[in-house]
């Protein structure tokens, strides 16, 4: 799904599931078809992205906001994502 006038998405499912999850517990498809799936959506995404003008005002800033600063909390014993971020 997908907005008129604004680049807004939907899916109705999750597309790294196929690349980056494995469980014996869910039938998660790791099929050619599904990992070529996933990454045309990660690439539409990346360069829907790449699209934006807004920046950071600086470098600092922007270190300072990546997502590797933070350390993911094992959650897979309560929810169905493996790992998660708490800020």
């Amino acid at each position: 799904m997908e907005a008129r006038k604004y680049p807004i998405y939907m899916l109705q499912w999750h597309p790294a599931k196929p690349q980056f999850e494995w469980s014996t517990e869910r039938d998660f498809k790791h099929t050619q078809e599904a990992i070529l799936a996933g990454q045309y959506f990660a690439n539409f995404f990346v360069n829907q992205a790449r699209l934006s003008s807004h920046r950071f005002p600086s470098r600092k800033e922007e270190k300072a906001a990546l997502i590797y600063k933070k350390y993911p909390i094992f959650t897979g014993d309560i929810v169905i994502m493996i790992q998660c971020y708490f800020w």
